[in-house]
């Protein structure tokens, strides 16, 4: 962190009253991975920016999927309806399909990821949700 952004967080936190020994650990116990779907996941970012940014797939496989989506807080499926949210929300159509096909299998079903307050903006939801669930029925 640099540290301007470190001297920032400390006057937060010390404005705020919050010491050190109030902070989560660290090091948290990650959730299991699903090694043949990281594989599969890591074969298509390569596939898509391998030759153009190979860092894109180093860093989405150690910083995105094997350590923050392996978190166990939040838990995996509302990080899922999140994500989904807020790829609707901001028109980000082009990874739409893979976060819904993993939010699904984290739990968060087609009526929940497009009925959620998350996953509206100006009838973005309509547009963008028929086209995911016809996206959906022919990818699964």
């Amino acid at each position: 962190m640099p540290a301007a952004a470190v001297a920032v967080a400390k006057n937060v936190y010390a404005e705020s009253k919050i010491g050190p020994d109030q902070l989560p650990a660290a090091s948290l116990p990650l959730l299991p991975t699903d090694e043949a779907a990281e594989a599969q996941r890591a074969a298509a970012v390569s596939k898509q920016f391998g030759a153009t940014a190979p860092g894109v797939v180093q860093y989405t496989s150690d910083i995105l999927f094997r350590d923050l989506w392996l978190r166990p807080d939040p838990a995996p499926r509302d990080r899922s309806l999140v994500t989904v949210g807020a790829l609707i929300a901001s028109g980000q159509i082009a990874q739409l399909a893979s976060h819904l096909n993993r939010a699904m299998n984290n739990g968060v079903t087609l009526a929940t990821a497009f009925f959620s307050p998350t996953a509206t903006r100006g009838g973005a939801t309509s547009r963008i949700g028929l086209d995911a669930d016809r996206v959906l029925r022919t990818s699964r």
